[in-house]
């Protein structure tokens, strides 16, 4: 079972939202994410959390089902496709290991 795991902050209204691939699917995108390229594929099998702090829960999330490298106006930025999971919702994760608006654990 793969342990990655990557939350992300999400509360720039100026970037892309999370969007569902189809309207009413339950596979979704949300970019713009500034990584390695490496460190997104690693991550692809484990769970994505989306908060709007640190200190709070997850609002969303699910398993990270493959990754895109973004073109155009935020060329080289990781997108992710996921699988929403309610149960990557209302999760915690200790302060430590924060990197502003991410904290990826491999």
């Amino acid at each position: 079972m793969n342990m990655a795991a990557i939350h992300l902050i999400k509360n720039d209204r100026s970037l892309p939202q999370i969007i569902p691939i189809a309207q009413g699917s339950d596979i979704f995108r949300s970019g713009y994410w500034l990584m390695a390229e490496d460190t997104a594929k690693a991550l692809v099998g484990g769970n994505i959390f989306f908060h709007k702090r640190q200190a709070e829960s997850s609002f969303f999330g699910g398993v990270i089902e493959s990754i895109e490298v973004a073109k155009g106006q935020y060329a080289g930025r990781i997108i992710f496709i996921f699988k929403s999971d309610q149960t990557c919702k209302g999760v915690n994760t200790p302060r430590k290991g924060w990197s502003q608006e991410m904290k990826i654990i491999l």
